[in-house]
């Protein structure tokens, strides 16, 4: 190709500063300079050729039932994130909901993924941390899921308020009771009404998730019971057995 040189392994390209065994120094051409000349356009032969007209990208796919609240979640936490407010949240949950879930959710049930989502700061990945959340205390093998947190307290005496999306709740008292792997998963199989995992929970990661989402709930403070005396960090769910 006229003009046009490759260079493969063993060669070697000399620049201006160079100099010739005879003694000569090599200079740019006619003056040229990289940073002062004129980009040449690109020749024809190195052009990538056209494949045709391309092709329309494929309709997203339907989502079924078990992945249906995870795949709502994802979306409003991702649009969260970029600073949508709930009403716009809302609007495209609503439009997903009906387009692409095999078993759509009722109306009020997307009404409070895009509310529960949106108390959130939009910085924080909440929408991944609260699905993290659910798999890891094994929720979504009884159809439930983490709609809030809320933590009272501080360390292993804290006590924690898992509150679900069917208005139940699991409570944690205190979180240094339910330290062991064990201890946690039949704990919270006990609240919830499923059946203990056999592969051991992360209790370092759920307690993570715990004070994330409880520390980010807009108006749900991380509390004290020594010192407000909240009788809310006081309360115990109906399940709870002695």
């Amino acid at each position: 190709m006229t003009g046009v040189e490759v260079r493969g392994a063993g060669t070697y390209v000399m620049l201006p500063g160079s100099r010739h065994a005879s003694g000569v120094i090599y200079e740019w051409a006619n003056g040229a300079r990289p940073w002062t000349a004129a980009l040449q356009p690109v020749p024809e032969a190195l052009r990538p050729k056209r494949t045709g007209s391309g092709t329309a990208a494929p309709v997203e796919a339907a989502i079924p039932l078990r992945s249906r609240n995870s795949a709502l979640t994802s979306l409003a936490g991702t649009m969260r994130r970029r600073g949508f407010h709930e009403a716009a949240i809302l609007a495209a949950l609503l439009v997903m909901n009906r387009d692409r879930c095999q078993a759509p959710l009722d109306e009020a049930g997307v009404r409070k993924i895009a509310h529960s989502v949106a108390r959130y700061q939009p910085a924080e990945n909440i929408g991944a941390a609260v699905e993290e959340l659910t798999a890891k205390l094994a929720l979504d093998g009884v159809g439930k899921r983490v709609d809030r947190v809320k933590i009272c307290g501080r360390g292993t005496n804290a006590v924690a308020h898992i509150h679900l999306d069917d208005g139940d709740r699991i409570v944690l008292d205190p979180l240094g009771r339910v330290g062991t792997p064990a201890k946690l998963a039949q704990e919270v199989a006990l609240q919830a009404g499923a059946e203990p995992e056999f592969k051991p929970v992360d209790v370092t990661r759920v307690n993570a998730l715990l004070y994330l989402l409880g520390e980010h709930v807009a108006g749900v403070e991380v509390e004290d019971p020594t010192t407000t005396g909240s009788a809310t960090c006081a309360a115990r769910p109906s399940k709870r057995s002695t």
